[in-house]
Formats: structure tokens, sequence, C-alpha cells
């Protein structure tokens, strides 16, 4: 990483990382994940690290990646984007209804508590993104949305152009996990 890309993690399980991180512009910073609630002094930190957070770009809406959405946004005033699952975002009856409740499988005792005690709370996007959607935080440092349907439909990385530096959220993951 270089100056410009921050990061800050958790390891969820072994071999199992959660990475959060920040791109610091001259401009204004921007923030990729918010983590999970377990997180939050760590995520909020790094935001004071980067200083003047304009923007969350969020890789997917799975609960580990948008657990401090409301903290952050409080901190910062950030505008939230995304590629899309807004009501997974907006909403969580929604996201727990759709992420673990199937005809298959019974819902567990205490799984709702466990899967929405990740999260601190919905926030409202500001901006869906697109593929080739860009932020330029600076002269130098300029963020690219790139689409990585698969883990996710809506699953985005972040091309930072200067640096050459890739950010993604779980799209490679299973590469390299234990299970």
């Amino acid at each position: 990483m270089t100056a410009r890309v921050l990061s800050t993690h958790r390891v969820l399980m072994p071999g199992v990382p959660l990475y959060v991180h920040a791109l610091h512009g001259k401009r204004y910073s921007v923030l990729i994940d918010t983590g999970i609630a377990a997180m939050q002094s760590s995520v909020l930190e790094l935001c004071r690290e980067a200083g003047r957070v304009a923007f969350v770009l969020l890789t997917h809406a799975h609960a580990d990646h948008i657990g401090n959405n409301v903290a952050v946004q409080q901190a910062t005033g950030a505008h939230f984007a995304a590629g899309g699952a807004r009501g997974w975002i907006e909403n969580f009856e929604e996201h727990y209804r759709e992420f673990c409740l199937t005809d298959l499988l019974p819902e567990l005792p205490g799984q709702r508590e466990e899967i929405l005690g990740l999260m601190d709370g919905p926030v409202s996007l500001a901006l869906l993104l697109k593929e080739g959607s860009r932020f330029v935080l600076d002269d130098e440092t300029v963020l690219e949305t790139l689409h990585f349907p698969g883990h996710k439909l809506e699953e985005l990385g972040f091309l930072e152009h200067f640096s050459h530096t890739l950010i993604l959220g779980d799209v490679l993951l299973a590469l390299a996990a234990p299970f």
C-alpha cells in the first residue's frame, strides 16, 4: 500500500481477514466499506487519519462490509455509494430476510441477533455506482469503479490509478478461505 491508501483489519476466523480501506486525497478522502460493529473504534480512527471523508464506497452489502455505516456517517457526514442492493443497506429486515432465511433451512436460535449485531444501523444511499464511476481525490489520486459480479451481483472493486492499487471486497476470498 502507499501513503494514499490506509487500512485497518480484523481476523473474522482463521484465514479470513476483513479489511476496511481509506484513500487520502488533497481535496477529500473516501472510505471503502465500514467493517463490522466490533471494528468501530479502528474504523473511526481510520476516518480521522484519512481526514475529510466525503464518500463511503461499499464493495457489496453483506453485513461484514456495512457494519459501521451509521457511526461513520455521524462522524464524517459522508455520502454512501454502492453498486446496488439498496434494500440490504437501507432496510435491515430485508437484509436479514434475504440473506439468512430460506425455505430449505430453519432459522437458528440467536441467528437474528448475531447477524444484525454485526451492523449498527441502516443508512440511505446517495449514489448508485456503475462501472467506470470515478472519484478524483486530487490531481494524482483517481479512484475508478470496476464491476465484479459473482460473490454478489452488485460487487464492486476500486482501482486507484496512480499507485495501481486494486481494492476488492470478498471477490478473491474463497481462494484462501479454509472452507
